[in-house]
């Protein structure tokens, strides 16, 4: 699983490693109780592959757009509930996207609503969006 894990990031990442991955990990409903081992996990990771995690458990990275071009990479872990991003954090991260960064989502949900962004279709849980 580790290696397969490994991969995956390093497909998303591109020939360019990441520098610096966003971990979001918001809920606004059920908690898996998975969040805090996913963090601890992509840290591992990130210490094996050169790449700094920052957390954010509550969406407050999302309150501008600054905040976020600070990332190479916003990892969607484990969130769950409706609503998570307020309209204005949903307009920056859209932003970002269409920019041309990056994302990816680990279920149980990875996006942060059900309504899919004007950029695209919403991508399927556990797969990554590039642009």
């Amino acid at each position: 699983m580790r290696l397969l894990l490994l991969l995956f990031i390093s497909q998303l990442f591109g020939p360019a490693m990441a520098q610096s991955v966003l971990h979001y990990a918001e809920t606004s409903g059920f908690d898996h109780q998975t969040r805090t081992v996913s963090l601890a996990f992509m840290q591992d990771i990130g210490a094996e592959l050169g790449f700094s995690v920052v957390d954010d458990p509550d969406g407050s990275a999302f309150n501008s757009l600054a905040n976020l071009a600070a990332f190479d990479v916003i990892v969607f872990s484990n969130t769950s509930g409706n609503a998570l991003l307020v309209p204005s954090q949903r307009a920056n991260f859209e932003a970002y996207v269409a920019a041309g960064d990056r994302c990816s989502g680990s279920t149980p949900r990875a996006i942060p609503t059900a309504t899919p962004p004007p950029t695209g279709p919403i991508p399927a849980p556990g797969t990554s969006m590039r642009n």
